[in-house]
Formats: structure tokens, sequence, C-alpha cells
């Protein structure tokens, strides 16, 4: 398990300078941190208090708001992760996630609207255009256009 060393600020604060060249937009640089192995493209905006972890590769024009945390994740372009956590998982373009979600083991599909407090997990697959809000999803597979806004538990199953 990949333990971060969060007193080496000098080093985040090398790796945000290096990305703000790059066209990454930084609001508070101090209140943020990034690991040395991330990627992150052009025209996207963190906000402070996000932490991007190890082996994470953010798109094109996505949005971190404030509480964000990304590990070993993919985000596609224009992708707006609230106070969310994603892990060791794919977000594919257009798609935002909600605060309280937590995204583990998964994909989820362009264009979908996840949470607010959704919980997927365990090789999910969630399609394009799909809305998920107050609710779990744990091996299964959500077709396209497929939508579960509350307090459902979709477990071991193929919907849509």
């Amino acid at each position: 398990m990949h333990i971060p060393d969060f007193r080496d600020k000098k080093l985040a604060l090398q790796k945000m300078e290096e990305l703000e060249k790059q066209g990454v937009i930084f609001i508070d640089k101090e209140n943020t941190y990034i690991e040395q192995d991330v990627e992150i493209g052009a025209g996207t905006i963190i906000y402070p208090t996000v932490f991007v972890y190890h082996g994470s590769t953010i798109g094109e024009e996505c949005v971190l708001f404030p509480g964000a945390r990304i590990f070993q994740s993919v985000l596609a372009n224009l992708v707006i992760v609230h106070d969310a956590r994603i892990v060791r998982s794919r977000i594919l373009n257009e798609t935002e996630v909600d605060m309280g979600s937590l995204i583990k083991d998964s994909t989820v599909g362009g264009k979908c609207k996840i949470g607010p407090n959704a919980y997927i997990r365990d090789n999910t697959i969630i399609g394009d255009e799909c809305e998920i809000g107050i609710t779990e999803v744990t091996r299964s597979t959500i077709g396209a256009h497929t939508k579960a806004k509350h307090g459902r538990y979709i477990g071991d199953g193929e919907i849509g």
C-alpha cells in the first residue's frame, strides 16, 4: 500500500509549478497535494484541499472541487468531482461525481451523474449517461441511460 509523505510539501509545490506551465490552474497550491507521477491535462482547475495520489491521470478541462481525493485512477476530459473519493477507477468524459460519493475499483461511463452519496465498488461498470444517486452498486453492470437515484442496493446484477 502506498503511503504518501505529506511532509515533503516542497516536491508537491514543484510538481504543481510544472503543471501550471502546462495549463493546469491551482486555486491554492499551499493547501493542495499532488504527487510526483500524476498527469493532469491543460485547462483543469484544482481547488484547495484536493489530493491527487500516485498513479493518477486527470484529463483536460476537469474541475476538482474542495475535498476531492483521487487515488490510482483515470479521469477523462471534462470530469467534475466534488467532495468525493475515486480509488483505482476510470471515469469517462463529461461525468460529474457529487459530494460524499465513493467510486472504488470500477468504471463509470461518459456523461453520467453520480451522487450525492453514491457508493460504487468491486468491478462495477456503469454505462454512459446514467444517473446514480444515494445508491450502493457492487459487482454489477448498469446499462446506458439507466437511473438508480434513491436508497437502493444493486449487487451482483445487470440492469438496463
